[in-house]
């Protein structure tokens, strides 16, 4: 099955951009590998399509077409690209690979990435587009499999709609001792009652839920949840597998995900209470002592556990900017009339012009390995407006190895934006965490 949806770029929405793709691209009926349409990038666009909470350590496999047409740098580097992302579940990036950089005139040629999830991966992301690079790319027949190999996209389905009751239907149905908060519904009477409507049944343990070789798309269309407000944590994973393969659920009696539930033993957080009740009230109240069904409840709410700020002067308060530099320092400003908090803010202003600079606020500090950093700000934009694609606003984090003796420019490790704006906007948060990659000391 393909992980990507609508990796043929065959439906497009009325302005004719291919649906389930982020994308400032279009579709071209005129160009393509196969079908009737592809994507059309050009001057800097790009598209991506996420794939979340792949298997930790699994094989996955991309493949995609691309041909290119006058593609030239604007910088020092720039091509048409084709990339796998893999970020962590705050945003963090875990690791990336450019399989495909082309400059210049070529034709249709088929790229493939083969590799392996990361442990701490919750999102893959499939990127195409321009970068820093003027010039025309289409991509069709993008496909993501787990496996070693990517077969063409005309070789694989993507996830299907629910089947009808017609007797094809496949329904999974939760079944095993959880404790309930909210109303229980007999998983045996909700079997007959289905089968009766002509649906495929089956009953799945805590455990099967876990387990993506019993519970996947390929062989069920919809799970039901009877226990209430109960849900085993360890299934949370090949659960949403499942829903982005294009599964269903249906929860009875309450929302199953308010409460998550670990074993009793587990060394995770978490109690013998059940959503605030003592095991004596739970019992009392005709629910299954939580003790004896050898549950605990999970608190997800992670504790807080900031270190110190790092910045000498994050508000732009202190007349002498401690810690802060400029690019383009004419165009870099303190301004007293339009602060987020306190008396200042820092403010970039670009006139009108052909070809702008880079203009920014930046303040460079030391890297230690091992440890994970989290940044934030915020941002208001006036008239933002992108000379070339792309253009905006931003808010970044960038990593460099060290100062080469020769006094050429440190080497950019690795970088991430968390907020790109254009046009007019209020105030608007921006965060986001990393750990340094190998190499870095330093970060912008």
């Amino acid at each position: 099955m393909n992980m990507l949806t609508n990796g043929g770029f065959e439906r497009a929405d009325r302005a004719g951009k291919p649906t389930d793709w982020t994308t400032n691209g279009l579709t071209d009926a005129a160009e393509r590998r196969s079908g009737a349409r592809s994507l059309f990038l050009r001057d800097g666009a790009s598209a991506s399509q996420d794939v979340w909470w792949p298997m930790p350590g699994a094989k996955y496999a991309c493949a995609i077409w691309l041909k290119t047409e006058d593609v030239r740098p604007t910088a020092a580097r720039g091509y048409a690209y084709l990339a796998v992302y893999q970020f962590d579940l705050a945003g963090g990036l875990v690791a990336f690979r450019d399989f495909a950089q082309l400059t210049g005139t070529n034709d249709w040629k088929r790229f493939t990435y083969t590799f392996e999830a990361a442990r701490n991966a919750a999102r893959l992301s499939v990127r195409v587009g321009l970068f820093q690079a003027q010039g025309r790319a289409w991509v069709d027949d993008a496909v993501l499999v787990e496996g070693d190999a990517a077969p063409e996209l005309a070789a694989v389905t993507e996830p299907a709609a629910f089947a009808p009751p017609d007797g094809k239907g496949r329904i999974a149905i939760l079944k095993d001792s959880l404790p309930v908060e909210g109303v229980a519904s007999s998983p045996d009477h909700l079997g007959q009652v289905l089968r009766t409507a002509g649906f495929d049944v089956s009953f799945l343990s805590a455990d099967a839920l876990a387990d993506p070789q019993q519970f996947n798309r390929r062989k069920l269309d919809l799970v039901v949840l009877p226990y209430g407000a109960s849900f085993p944590l360890d299934a949370h994973r090949a659960f949403l597998r499942f829903l982005q393969q294009g599964g269903h659920f249906i929860s009875l009696g309450g929302y199953a995900f308010d409460n998550l539930l670990v074993r009793q033993g587990d060394a995770r957080s978490g109690g013998p209470n059940l959503f605030g009740k003592t095991p004596q009230q739970v019992g009392a109240s005709g629910v299954p002592d939580l003790l004896a069904s050898g549950w605990k409840s999970y608190d997800w709410r992670p504790e807080a556990r900031c270190g110190p700020e790092l910045l000498p002067d994050p508000g732009f308060e202190d007349a002498k900017l401690t810690g802060w530099q400029k690019r383009q320092a004419d165009l870099c400003r303190v301004d007293d009339s339009a602060a987020r908090s306190g008396k200042h803010s820092g403010v970039v202003s670009v006139p009108p012009q052909d070809t702008p600079p880079q203009a920014e606020w930046f303040t460079s500090m030391p890297l230690k390995q091992g440890v994970e950093y989290h940044f934030s700000a915020w941002i208001r934009t006036q008239g933002v407006k992108p000379t070339t694609e792309p253009g905006y606003a931003y808010v970044a984090a960038y990593q460099y190895g060290p100062d080469p003796p020769d006094g050429e420019p440190a080497k950019l490790v690795a970088h991430r934006d968390v907020l790109h704006v254009v046009g007019d906007s209020d105030w608007q948060s921006a965060t986001g965490g990393f750990k340094p990659e190998p190499g870095a000391v330093r970060v912008e």
